[in-house]
């Protein structure tokens, strides 16, 4: 009999330093230790859930907020606060996913679809995946700043690939200068449309310019969530 097909993963990547992006310490600002472990719960859900999504409505509510340990309602008032922050983003009516998430088990899924196309055993080739991918991410694990991490803040994508690339080949001491300077230029530009993308910005190591934030510009304040 043959395998069902898969569309979910085993585990996913925590970063160490999750727990420091300005978007979770939002979260936890607001909510506490509850909202970063609703935030990590919601992303096992979310692993082990069809394409990396899950419809959550009323009935769904009450049941992962049982499964969490916490009341419905201050559920869906994190769920909610995850939403605005971006560090979740919905789909259709009731569907959620993590856009980050998704990005990263992508690999897993395609590896997978090719294994099934040319007959290889799925479980094997995955797994395989899962290793190699493994070593590379313990070796993203001691950086100060993960290609993923700026990713997800500069939020003026490009491509990816590209950024990638050019990401990997940074040394340390320039990733700590991004990951301090790289806020400041996004407040600066608070409109992304006048942003560089981002290969152009890494390309043209913009973290050693200088940034000049006028007084009218809002600024950030991530104690009282986003400002735009």
């Amino acid at each position: 009999m043959a395998r069902p097909k898969r569309n979910n993963a085993d585990y996913f990547s925590h970063d160490a330093g999750m727990r420091d992006d300005p978007k979770v310490k939002a979260l936890r600002n607001k909510f506490g230790i509850t909202g970063y472990a609703v935030y990590a719960m919601m992303l096992e859900v979310l692993t082990g859930s069809d394409f990396f999504k899950r419809d959550i409505d009323d009935i769904e509510i009450e049941i992962l907020s049982a499964d969490f340990g916490i009341d419905g309602e201050l559920f869906k008032e994190i769920l909610s606060y995850m939403v605005r922050l971006r560090l979740l983003q919905t789909a259709d009516n009731c569907g959620y996913l993590s856009q980050k998430l998704t990005e990263r088990l992508q690999p897993v899924t395609d590896k997978r679809n090719n294994a099934r196309k040319k007959g290889v055993s799925v479980t094997e080739s995955t797994q395989s995946k899962v290793n190699k991918s493994k070593v590379k991410e313990s070796k993203e694990l001691n950086t100060v700043y993960d290609f993923d991490l700026f990713w997800d803040d500069y939020e003026k994508k490009g491509n990816r690939k590209t950024s990638l690339a050019r990401y990997s080949k940074i040394k340390e001491s320039d990733r700590e200068l991004i990951k301090s300077k790289l806020p400041l230029y996004v407040q600066s530009t608070p409109d992304p449309q006048y942003r560089k993308n981002a290969e152009v910005w890494l390309n043209q190591e913009c973290w050693n310019d200088e940034i000049t934030i006028s007084n009218q510009q809002p600024v950030f304040d991530y104690t009282q969530g986003l400002s735009r």
